[in-house]
Order: C-alpha cells, then structure tokens, then sequence
C-alpha cells in the first residue's frame, strides 16, 4: 500500500459524503413551501457557485499551499447544513464548503497521482453516487442529527490522515499526455469542448424506465465505475485508445440501448471513463498549478450542463450518442500517442 493511499481513500469517501449532504440540503428545500423558480434558481445557484469558484479558489490554493482547502470546505458545509432554516445563507455556505473542499481534493488527486490517472478516477468517483444517495436521503426526509455526526467523523478522518504539509523534496510528477506538436490553445480548447459535450450528453437523455430506486441508482452506478475504471484502464492501455474506445461504444449503447437499463448503464460507465483523462490533460497543460487545473475542468463541467436548466432537447440518446462520438474525436487528436506517453514518463522526473 502506497503511503498516500489513505488519503486517496479518505478524501473519496469525503467527495461522497460532500455531495451527498448538498443534495439533501437542496431536496429539504424542495420540501418546503417554496414556488417553482425558488426551488430552481437554488439548483441553479448551487451549480453555478459550487461549480464556478472552483478554478479561481484552486488557483488561490496553488497560490497558498499551506491553506487545508479540504477541511475549511468541510467546516463551511456542517456550518451551512447546520443553518439550514436560512434558505440562501445556508446555500452560499454549503456551495462555498462544496468548492473548496472540491479543490483540496483534487490537488492532492493530481500532486499525488505520479503523472497518471488512476487516482484522479478513483477520488472523482465518489461524487456520482453521493448526489443519486443525497437526492434519495433528502427526498425520504433523513434527519440532520445523522447526517451531522459522519460529516464530523469525515473531517477528523481529513484532519488525521490527510495533511498538506509536504517533505521539503516532494517534486510532484508532472502529467505528460498530452499531443507534443499541438499547441496549448488547440488542446485547451478541444478539452474544455470534450467536458462541456460530456455534460450537456449526460443530462439530455430521458430515462424513462426508472421506475424504481434500484433502476434510478443505474446510471450514477455506472457513473462510479465508469470514473474508477477509466484512470486505471488509460494507466495501462494508454489514454488515447481508452477515450477513442469508451467513448465509442458510449455512443453505440445510448444510440441503440438507451431503453434498456442495463445497456444504458455501461453507456454511462463507458462515458464516464474519459473523466480521469481530461483532468490529466487539464493537469499536463498547467503543469504544477493543479488546483486551477482541476477548477477549471468543473467550469467546463458547469457551462455544459447550464443548457439543461433552460431548454428541453428531443431525441436525447441520439444526441447524447453523437455527442459522445464527438468527445472521441476531440481526445483522439489532442492525446499523444501510447509510446510518446511512455517516453515522457521515464523523462519526467
């Protein structure tokens, strides 16, 4: 076992235990006696705040890497959840807590990953099932008395096992996957492009056979896996082929499955293998900035999914299909080849 493979551990759980409570604080709101365009400018306030002041408080953390983003994240979200009976001042708490523990998360996800995807896969899974859970739990009315205990045992766990003070001689290494003859603005570009397709693809799909809460939980499952999954496939078929294939049959199981659960659900773990890849493409662009590398990835995530709040699109599995062909296309031309990858790796330290 690694040396830091208890934080990966803790911090992942930590990610599930974060999104889960903001789904719950958001699901007592829909509860209350609040209108319609309450309840969706706070969904749309969440997102955009959450989601937005990653890059900027990330480029502050790498800035100021004696600050524990992690735990003022933690205590910002038990102080918003604990408010919870002031509607918009718990929200900017818990969207701030979400933020910045976000950004302590990942940098330790990409400082710590030695230049590959496995462990940036492994702490973003953690999400997907924390907001399916939270929306579930905040639906079903859990009480705060439980939820507040294990967000205390999370941030003592953060706070035991998750330090930021480094080794005067810790030298990060450096991600090196991306195309050596593209330049930094096409590569910037087609990525942020690639997040934002995945985005938009995974809201505009309607699944209209969850019935149930098993059936519903399908799609975040495959999510998780997906996500876990696709760093540790990159790390050993190379990064390139992983994209060009996941993204691909993607698109082959939502354009001709999507009515089927169990289709959908590997179309949602083959879509989401690519997560892992555009943070490391995001981290090789912007070297040892890896807070900002990992914020500016979720602006990505957020302008993409904006669209869904306000409009409604036909044929989502044929759109989300063609999206996801699309993706493939953008990863396959900025992503080095598997040897080129190979030589920058023994090179990089």
């Amino acid at each position: 076992m690694s040396e830091k493979t208890p934080s990966l551990i803790v911090y992942t759980f930590a990610h599930f235990a974060v999104d889960f409570s903001c789904l719950w604080l958001l699901y007592q709101f829909v509860s209350r006696p609040l209108s319609a365009a309450d309840i969706g400018a706070l969904f749309l306030f969440y997102n955009t705040l959450a989601f937005g002041l990653q890059a900027p408080i990330g480029d502050f953390a790498d800035r100021y890497p004696k600050i524990h983003f992690a735990l003022i994240g933690m205590g910002l979200l038990i102080l918003g959840l604990v408010l919870n009976v002031f509607v918009w001042p718990a929200m900017i708490l818990v969207s701030l807590g979400n933020a910045c523990f976000h950004v302590g998360g990942g940098i330790d996800s990409l400082e710590h990953g030695g230049g590959k995807f496995t462990r940036p896969g492994i702490f973003v899974s953690g999400g997907a099932m924390g907001v399916s859970l939270g929306t579930l739990a905040g639906k079903l009315n859990l009480p705060l008395y439980i939820l507040i205990p294990g967000l205390l045992l999370v941030t003592s766990l953060i706070w035991a096992f998750c330090p930021i003070k480094k080794d005067e001689d810790f030298e990060p290494v450096l991600y090196h996957c991306n195309h050596p003859n593209k330049s930094f603005s096409f590569i910037f570009a087609l990525c942020m492009v690639c997040i934002m397709i995945r985005a938009f693809g995974g809201f505009v799909i309607k699944i209209d056979w969850a019935s149930t809460w098993s059936l519903a939980l399908l799609p975040s499952i495959g999510a998780t896996l997906g996500k876990a999954l696709g760093g540790f496939v990159a790390d050993k078929a190379g990064a390139k082929l992983t994209a060009g294939v996941s993204l691909t049959l993607a698109a082959l199981l939502w354009g001709f499955g999507s009515s089927e659960p169990f289709l959908f659900f590997l179309g949602a773990l083959c879509f989401n293998m690519c997560m892992p890849i555009t943070l490391g493409i995001s981290a090789a662009l912007f070297e040892k900035r890896f807070g900002f590398a990992f914020g500016v990835t979720v602006f990505a995530l957020l302008v993409g999914s904006l669209p869904a709040f306000f409009i409604s699109i036909p044929y989502g599995a044929v759109v989300a299909a063609v999206l996801s062909l699309c993706s493939a296309v953008c990863l396959v031309l900025i992503l080095a080849d598997p040897k080129k990858e190979e030589v920058n790796e023994n090179t990089a330290v």
